[in-house]
């Protein structure tokens, strides 16, 4: 059996109680997926959070990669947009977004999903 969680696979990362939109952000984010190192990305930025330029350069992918993914976990509410800005390395204004608390929970279920021992 693989360690790999499957993008459909639900089971275990929600519950019955949850929201209908938890268990679609779960189908939409695999832990080591673009989506899923970003989710990783601004929870480790904390309040401080990061622009779609930050996190390109963080994790070494395009900013317009980055951005389309941030874009889907907002969409999801699992990343929420703040009113801050910084300056992107050619000077221009960029949006800060941070993880919301159910971008938290989710990154919880997964990890719990991959180390079913540490619960």
């Amino acid at each position: 059996m693989s360690d790999q969680l499957d993008l459909f696979d639900t089971g275990g990362r929600t519950h019955a109680g949850d929201p209908w939109t938890s268990s679609l952000a779960a189908a939409r984010v695999k832990a080591r997926s673009q989506r899923g190192r970003v989710l990783e990305a601004l929870y480790a930025a904390g309040e401080d959070g990061r622009t779609d330029s930050e996190l390109g350069e963080e994790l070494e992918i395009r900013e317009t990669s980055a951005g389309t993914r941030r874009k889907e976990l907002e969409e999801a509410g699992l990343v929420a947009r703040t009113a801050r800005h910084r300056p992107t390395r050619y000077g221009n204004p960029a949006l800060v977004h941070v993880i919301t608390f159910a971008g938290v929970d989710l990154l919880l279920e997964l990890h719990r999903a991959e180390h079913p021992s540490s619960r």
